[in-house]
């Protein structure tokens, strides 16, 4: 740029004032020259005469529009006090020598006839952007050493613009407002004759009178400088984009190419692959502090940036870059190749220059994968699994060099892993014994030698054994782990305490659990369920009333639950518990049985194993009813009566006591709990409860007493009494002889459950349980039952 006015030998003036209601042209691109010392006059002064008391706009430019090729043009827009200046930047070689360093200056003055005649003061500034070129020796760690710079080119530049002079409020300081026209300018620096080699030394690539003189402007989209070389004898174009660059007025700007002046890898983006986010991949972006490893190779299969450390890192307003270590930059050619890898490590194999592909690149470490010591089995962490992830992306440039995209791609397999519920009968419930079958005794069973009750869903279990995926989902059926190509891992999982021995898996023979991805299938998925290879979940043994005792041989050891229902007309107890048997252990059931009604002819009967009988009666009158029988499970054979050896040794297991008798009938107090129901007598009022310690008798109800004629009259002494029901210790029959109402039912039988049994509960018959066909009851009605239930 020209330093000083004297440079350009003359400058041009416009001047306008107001007179009344117009604006008056008083000097129209005149022509100023250098008249003497330090003032400038003109040749043909006879118009320039100051218009008394009137304001004058002075606007002065450089170089005047005589000049020799003057690439300027003016005018004058008196009606707004503008001077307008059009200037077009050529852009021929011969031509570029003769762009012009425009300058300006605006100033306003005013005269009276006293007035001495003092000259203007004019403060000229620089309107254009000066543009020059260098070069600088680090260059040469982006586009390697020994290449020749043979042009540099500034394209898409707006190179043809107005600007509009006029006079600012700030004394001095002139109004020039650039506007741009339509059109573009390409400017080309031959320099294959400059022997200017990359990296020998820092260069200028253009001289002084080379400098482009240029529209101050922000540059559009589509700017850009290029540069080629010749490396080898081929040539090699680098691209800078310029979009967005401001030059300003009277400013030099100097385009010095270097390692650092090339676009910045913050324009990169990292896609991180989608093809996992359908099986609930914990990952499905990269995140803040997330680091990719970057290789960057030239066009001549140099790698000139080797394992460069990128961090996503979080800028203003929440937005995201990728960041180098160290803030370096490199350049986006579409003569260079990037080839990034996830996740990043500092110990990481380059691959060859030669390499088309990232997966080319990184073929090395890909292989590696497989190897023994780089499988990892235990992925249950989320940290682990993410950590075995290894992702590789090729760079693709964006068509002005000013963008890099890579689209990462794994390069390790998934094993998703799905586990299954199988819908079994949730209980067989037999009332034979060819339920053996099943442990290799005796024929298959008949249909009618067993119920199904009801349905379970037996999930496969997640305690895996071994390889150990990642739990993907909230409900822990699926499940995934990476697994590096030509590699293959079997699962296999263990049974859950929560779920006996059924949902264990992995282990049949015949069936594949393994899962072996590959680089044409690397999501390979599965199903497992449960072994459970048989239509129901337990097994029941339901004993029914007989009138006898019968046996049960433990078939496999595990945790039998014992049910025992007592005997009643609708009040029979419930005792239940959980017992951990041995296998060929021999447990002894007797099923109590139902009492009979009194009548006036018959005495009501006591139910098998430990009911009462019902008293006889006289004139006539109502015979007492019999109490119902208990039922128990014992390790020793015997009715309960002759079992209390076996109670002071541990080895009865459990009893649910039967209903007491009531007048007549056998639906009277509640059998069971841990206390019976009380007997009432005929006159109101209650007698004791048989307990845990005390009764009418171990595993026996009272019989009813008779009734007698003492005192004809009353009903209350002629009946017969209830028998009391049987039980741990059975139900009393009691009987006033004082009394004029003597007679009393029969108190219910208590029940019991032995203190080793598990979740153990003796229920008594005015409560709400479960029938032994698994519906509800409030008190059992009939014989009693006994079931036994268990896991194959």
């Amino acid at each position: 740029m020209k330093d000083n006015i004297g440079a350009y030998g003359s400058f041009g003036v416009t001047a306008i004032y107001k007179e009344g209601e117009n604006n008056v042209l008083l000097l129209d691109n005149a022509e100023a020259e250098k008249t003497d010392g330090e003032f400038w006059g003109f040749t043909n002064n006879s118009n320039a005469r100051w218009p008394i008391g009137s304001t004058v706009s002075f606007h002065a430019y450089a170089p005047h529009s005589s000049a020799d090729k003057s690439m300027l043009t003016y005018g004058v827009d008196k009606d707004n006090v503008q001077t307008q200046i059009t200037y077009t930047a050529s852009t021929t070689a011969d031509d570029i020598i003769n762009q012009p360093d425009l300058i300006v200056a605006t100033n306003t003055g005013s005269r009276q006839i006293s007035d001495a005649a003092d000259a203007v003061q004019l403060d000229f500034i620089h309107a254009l952007t000066a543009v020059s070129f260098a070069i600088d020796k680090d260059l040469a760690d982006v586009v390697g050493k020994g290449g020749k710079m043979t042009s540099v080119t500034l394209k898409g530049i707006p190179n043809k613009g107005n600007c509009n002079l006029s006079v600012s409020a700030t004394a001095n300081v002139p109004t020039a407002a650039w506007t741009t026209g339509n059109g573009t300018g390409e400017y080309t620096f031959d320099l294959s004759g400059a022997n200017i080699v990359v990296g020998d030394q820092d260069h200028a690539l253009t001289s002084d009178n080379q400098t482009l003189m240029m529209i101050p402007q922000t540059l559009p989209e589509g700017a850009e400088l290029c540069f080629s070389l010749d490396m080898n004898g081929t040539t090699q174009e680098w691209k800078v984009p310029l979009k967005g660059q401001v030059w300003e007025a009277g400013k030099s700007i100097i385009y010095k190419l270097s390692s650092n002046s090339i676009n910045m890898l913050d324009d990169a983006k990292v896609v991180y692959p989608d093809t996992w986010t359908v099986h609930s991949f914990p990952k499905t972006s990269f995140g803040e502090n997330d680091v990719v490893g970057l290789y960057v190779v030239n066009k001549f299969n140099q790698i000139v940036a080797e394992n460069v450390q990128l961090t996503k890192t979080k800028g203003e307003n929440n937005t995201f870059t990728w960041k180098t270590k160290d803030n370096k930059n490199f350049s986006f050619s579409t003569d260079n190749k990037y080839f990034a890898y996830y996740p990043y490590s500092a110990s990481m194999t380059k691959g060859e220059g030669t390499a088309a592909t990232a997966t080319d690149f990184f073929k090395t470490k890909i292989s590696s994968l497989s190897n023994d010591n780089n499988v990892v089995a235990d992925q249950s962490a989320k940290e682990t699994l993410l950590a075995q992830d290894f992702q590789v992306a090729t760079g693709t440039v964006g068509p002005d060099a000013g963008s890099i995209v890579f689209n990462m791609e794994h390069q390790v397999g998934l094993a998703v892993i799905n586990l299954k519920s199988k819908t079994l009968v949730e209980t067989r419930q037999f009332t034979k014994d060819t339920y053996k079958y099943y442990y290799g005794e005796g024929e298959q069973p008949a249909t009618d030698d067993y119920k199904d009750l009801g349905t379970v869903d037996i999930m496969a279990s997640n305690a895996f054994v071994g390889n150990k995926p990642y739990r993907a989902d909230d409900a822990g059926k699926k499940y995934l782990q990476i697994i590096p190509f030509g590699r293959s891992l079997t699962y296999q999982a263990s049974a859950q305490a929560t779920s006996g021995n059924q949902n264990g898996w992995g282990k049949l023979s015949g069936e594949d659990y393994s899962m072996s991805p590959s680089v044409n299938q690397s999501v390979v998925e599965k199903d497992f369920l449960p072994y459970c290879n048989r239509e129901f979940y337990r097994l029941a043994r339901l004993f029914e009333y007989k009138r006898s005792i019968e046996s049960f041989t433990v078939p496999v050891d595990g945790t039998y639950t014992l049910e025992c229902w007592g005997a009643g007309a609708s009040k029979g107890g419930k005792s239940e518990g959980d017992y951990l048997a041995q296998k060929n252990q021999i447990l002894y059931i007797c099923v109590g049985g139902k009492g009979t009604d009194g009548s006036t002819s018959d005495k009501g009967v006591g139910g098998y194993n430990g009911g009462g009988n019902g008293g006889d009666s006289v004139l006539g009158k109502q015979k007492g009813g019999g109490g119902s029988g208990a039922t128990h499970i014992c390790l020793m054979d015997g009715l309960l009566k002759d079992l209390k050896t076996a109670y002071d040794n541990n080895k009865l297991l459990m009893v649910a006591g039967g209903q007491g008798g009531n007048k007549g009938s056998a639906d009277g107090p509640y059998g069971g709990g841990r206390e019976g129901g009380k007997p009432e007598f005929w006159g109101g009022g209650y007698y004791q409860a048989a307990t845990q310690k005390s009764g009418y008798a171990f595993g026996t109800g009272q019989n009813g007493h008779d009734g007698d004629n003492t005192y004809t009259s009353y009903e209350g002494r002629a009946r017969g009494s209830d028998g009391g029901g049987g039980g741990l210790y059975g139900g009393y029959a009691p009987y006033d002889s004082s009394s004029f109402n003597a007679t009393c039912g029969g108190g219910g039988g208590s029940g019991y459950v032995n203190p080793n049994l598990v979740n153990g509960n003796t229920i008594a018959g005015n409560q709400t349980f479960l029938s032994p066909s698994g519906v509800s009851e409030t008190g059992h009605a009939g014989n009693g039952a006994a079931l036994i239930t268990w896991l194959p």
